[in-house]
């Protein structure tokens, strides 16, 4: 099995939660988390681990702020997994927003956790066991 590890935090403001810090790190191979940037030298599929986490991210935010859910703040947690093979078997994502306005219900919550799947790079994604995308909100 190969797995990817990610986390990300970030803060926010305005109507539409305009992103006004943002920091990636991955998991190394000893299970510490390292800042994550891309450059030239980043691997391929490294690149797409990244794009996968901020597509759900980039959904999250601004279906939350669709519906009147203003962000103060959220981190992220990200874990990709693949066979040997490297096809993808799950794929778990999880936000944990601390919310400057808004009262979320469970229905806009799991509105948006639907979104979150429907991003242009998870929609191309069909892992073979869990997918799973969460979102908690509190002030």
């Amino acid at each position: 099995m190969r797995t990817w590890n990610m986390r990300m935090t970030c803060t926010y403001e305005g109507d539409n939660n305009k992103i006004t810090s943002l920091a990636v790190e991955q998991k190394d191979d000893q299970g510490n988390f390292k800042p994550f940037s891309i450059d030239v030298n980043s691997p391929g599929f490294v690149v797409f681990v990244y794009s996968v986490f901020t597509c759900q991210h980039l959904y999250m935010y601004v279906n939350a702020a669709e519906r009147g859910l203003r962000l103060a703040s959220s981190t992220g947690t990200f874990e990709l997994v693949a066979g040997d093979d490297w096809m993808l078997s799950d794929l778990r994502v999880r936000f944990d927003g601390k919310l400057r306005s808004g009262r979320p219900t469970a229905e806009q919550i799991a509105d948006i956790e639907g979104r979150m799947n429907q991003c242009p790079v998870s929609r191309n994604l069909h892992p073979s066991g869990v997918h799973e995308s969460r979102l908690v909100l509190t002030r």
